[in-house]
C-alpha cells in the first residue's frame, strides 16, 4: 500500500472511530433525556391520574378516620368527667383534641396538599396539545445534550445551573423558557469537537468509556422503569385493579362513618352535641 492509501485508511479509520463515539455519546444523551422524561412529566402523569381515580378516596378515608377517632376521644373524655362529678366543658375538651389530634390533621392536610398538586399538574401539563408536548421535548433533549452536568464536568457547575431551569420547565411544560433557554445557550454548544485532534488510541479509549457509561445509564433507565411510581401506572391500566382499591377505601369509609356515628349518638344522649 503507497503512503497516499494508507494516510486515506488511516483518515478513515479516524473517522469511524470518532462516528462511533458520537453515535454513543447520542445514545447517552438520549437515556438521559428518556429518566428525566419519566421522573418530569410519566411519574407526575401517573401520580396525577392516581389522585383523580383513586387519591380522593384516601382523602376522604384520612378524613373519616380523623373524625371517627376524634367522636370516640370526646366520648371518653365526657365519661370521665361524668364519672368523676365534673361540669363538660364542651370548648375545653374540644381544645385538648386539637391538641392531641394535630398530627392527624397535618397528615390529613397534607394528603389534600398533595392531591392539589397533582390535580394542578393534571389541568396545566396535561392538557398540552400533541405538537407543543413534541417541541417540548425536542427542545429539552437539545439542552440535555448542551448542558447537562453529567456531560459536561469540565463546566459542571454552571452547567447545573442551568440545566435545573431546563428541568423545571420540563416539568411544567413550559415550551416559552425552554426555547428561550435554548437561544440564550447557544454559545454553549461545543459540539464533538474536542475529538478532532486525538488519536486512534485516544478515539478507542474513549469510545470504551462513553460506552461504560452508557451500559450504566441504560441500567439506571431500567431500575427507573422498574420503580414503584412507575410500577402504579400499569396498575392503573387494570379497571379491576382500579376498582377493588376504590371499593376498599369505600368500605373503609363507611366503617368510619357508621362507628362516628355510633359515637355521636352516645354523646347525644349524654346531652353533649
Amino acid at each position: 500500500m503507497d503512503k497516499g492509501s494508507a494516510e486515506k485508511s488511516e483518515t478513515q479509520g479516524l473517522e469511524g472511530l470518532r462516528a462511533q463515539v458520537v453515535e454513543v455519546r447520542e445514545k447517552v444523551v438520549d437515556v438521559l433525556t428518556e429518566m428525566d422524561h419519566i421522573r418530569l412529566q410519566e411519574i407526575p402523569s401517573i401520580q396525577a391520574d392516581y389522585a383523580v381515580r383513586i387519591g380522593c378516596w384516601e382523602a376522604e378515608l384520612l378524613r373519616a378516620e380523623l373524625a371517627c377517632r376524634r367522636a370516640k376521644r370526646r366520648l371518653e373524655l365526657v365519661r370521665s368527667r361524668t364519672n368523676r362529678g365534673e361540669a363538660v366543658d364542651v370548648a375545653e375538651i374540644d381544645a385538648q383534641l386539637d391538641r392531641e389530634l394535630a398530627d392527624w390533621q397535618t397528615q390529613v392536610e397534607a394528603k389534600l396538599e398533595q392531591q392539589a398538586s397533582a390535580l394542578k399538574w393534571q389541568t396545566s401539563y396535561g392538557a398540552m396539545g400533541f405538537y407543543d408536548a413534541a417541541e417540548v421535548r425536542r427542545v429539552f433533549h437539545v439542552l440535555a445534550k448542551r448542558l447537562h452536568p453529567d456531560l459536561h464536568p469540565e463546566d459542571a457547575e454552571r452547567c447545573r445551573r442551568l440545566f435545573e431551569i431546563a428541568r423545571a420547565a420540563y416539568g411544567h411544560g413550559d415550551l416559552a423558557t425552554l426555547q428561550s433557554l435554548e437561544v440564550s445557550t447557544r454559545g454553549f454548544e461545543k459540539g464533538d469537537h474536542d475529538l478532532d485532534d486525538l488519536s486512534a488510541e485516544e478515539l478507542a479509549q474513549a469510545l470504551e468509556l462513553t460506552q461504560m457509561e452508557l451500559e450504566l445509564r441504560q441500567q439506571d433507565l431500567a431500575a427507573l422503569r422498574q420503580s414503584p411510581e412507575v410500577q402504579l401506572g400499569e396498575h392503573l391500566e387494570d379497571p379491576l385493579w382500579v376498582k377493588r382499591r376504590v371499593d376498599e377505601l369505600k368500605r373503609a369509609i363507611r366503617e368510619f362513618d357508621e362507628a362516628r356515628a355510633g359515637y355521636e349518638g352516645r354523646l347525644a344522649e349524654l346531652g353533649v352535641v
